[in-house]
């Protein structure tokens, strides 16, 4: 909103300046163009500003037409040059210093006869209008706040991958692997209380061998199962948790008679 208003403030500004300028392009039109000014002979100087005024008039450079104009008049001070003065920078869109010109000029006592006191006094009046209009429009413009800066919009957070999911596989298979060890273990006891019960002492019968190595051999496999099945749920849970998923991942647990392993490859 207020860059809004900000923006409409200039617009009019400029339109003002504009406006100005336009009206000070057509009245040369009413009044006429700077005017001639006798010179004596002994004012050469005054005359080579006189004129070089008037070449840059024609030209369009009001402004430096203007210059020209007061360096003449401060070599010759006649009305009509202050009357030329007021044209020029009137016509460059300088109202201010047009007014002053204008100003001295009414002051003069008598004005030449080429000149009418009541319609340059309504001249003057005209411009003191536009140039209050301009200041009151300047002073608004610089009395509005500056807009704020919009905020920057935050950076959205990367997109989370969630969990590993082959971890959580990784600590399935090892729980998996740890209770079969429970049960295996289990029964390798079961053999082992059977055949303590049908032994006098350290003698067993002959029939038992089979069941103490089928014993035996659980027990080992329960000593790999268990261990490598805890082992292998812990992995699993933080692989779950500290890992993105990949589809170049890839995972497999390795059980063997001389121990166990989970295996991760990939790129993390």
């Amino acid at each position: 909103m207020l860059r809004a208003m900000r923006a409409s403030l200039w617009i009019a500004a400029w339109v003002v300046v504009l406006g100005g300028a336009a009206v000070a392009n057509a009245q040369p039109r009413e009044e006429g163009s700077p005017q001639a000014v006798e010179l004596g002979p002994d004012e050469e100087e005054a005359r080579a500003h006189f004129n070089l005024a008037q070449l840059q008039y024609r030209r369009g450079r009001f402004i430096e037409a203007a210059q020209e104009f007061e360096a003449a008049r401060a070599l010759s001070p006649r009305p009509e040059l202050l009357y030329n003065i007021y044209i020029a920078y009137r016509d460059g869109g300088d109202l201010a210093h047009a007014a002053d010109a204008l100003r001295q000029l009414l002051e003069t006592d008598p004005l030449p006869s080429s000149l009418d006191r009541e319609h340059l006094g309504a001249r003057l009046e005209a411009l003191q209008d536009q140039i209050r209009e301009r200041e009151e429009l300047e002073a608004r413009i610089a009395a509005e706040p500056e807009p704020e800066p919009e905020p920057e919009p935050e950076p959205e957070p990367p997109p989370s991958s969630g969990p590993w999911v082959p971890g959580f596989a990784i600590a399935g298979a090892g729980a998996a692997l740890a209770v079969a060890g429970a049960v295996i273990g289990g029964v390798a006891l079961s053999l082992y209380s059977d055949v303590q019960a049908r032994c006098v002492g350290t003698v067993c019968p002959s029939d038992t061998e089979g069941d103490r190595a089928t014993g035996q051999a659980l027990t080992i496999t329960t000593d790999i199962l268990i261990p490598v099945g805890a082992a292998a749920a812990v992995v699993g849970v933080l692989l779950a948790f500290v890992l993105e998923e990949s589809p170049s991942q890839s995972v497999a647990l390795q059980v063997g008679p001389d121990g166990g392993a989970v295996v991760v490859r990939g790129s993390f």
